[in-house]
């Protein structure tokens, strides 16, 4: 619909300002290396997660996570401790495979979460 596509769009553009952006990551992969404590960074891990779930289900969350770490967006580590969570969600609504568009989102959450670890130091 209209307004999803807005929103992944102005989620698209954030994560460019934020790469343009200086950061203390420096962009190099994985881009999420560990998973940063704090209130912030645990309310972006659970609404990625939960739409993650809700998007494509348990199982392609799953999968997203391993092609992720392969893909170097987040560690081996990450994919597996970010895993471990997958069953405290609900069934999802949709249970579809994942669109490129969905991916989009992913990378915006991780640069997201990866901001948490940026601002606590």
């Amino acid at each position: 619909n209209r307004a999803e596509r807005a929103a992944r769009s102005a989620e698209f553009r954030e994560l460019v300002q934020h790469r343009r952006g200086p950061g203390k990551a420096g962009g190099e992969r994985p881009y999420l290396r560990t998973i940063p404590a704090g209130v912030d960074a645990e309310r972006e891990i659970a609404d990625w997660l939960g739409y993650l779930v809700d998007a494509g289900g348990h199982l392609r969350s799953r999968d997203a996570l391993s092609y992720y770490a392969d893909i170097g967006w987040i560690t081996p580590a990450v994919a597996a401790a970010l895993e471990r969570r997958l069953p405290g969600f609900d069934a999802p609504r949709n249970d579809r495979p994942f669109a490129p568009a969905d991916h989009r989102i992913s990378l915006v959450a991780v640069v997201r979460i990866v901001s948490c670890t940026n601002e606590g130091q």
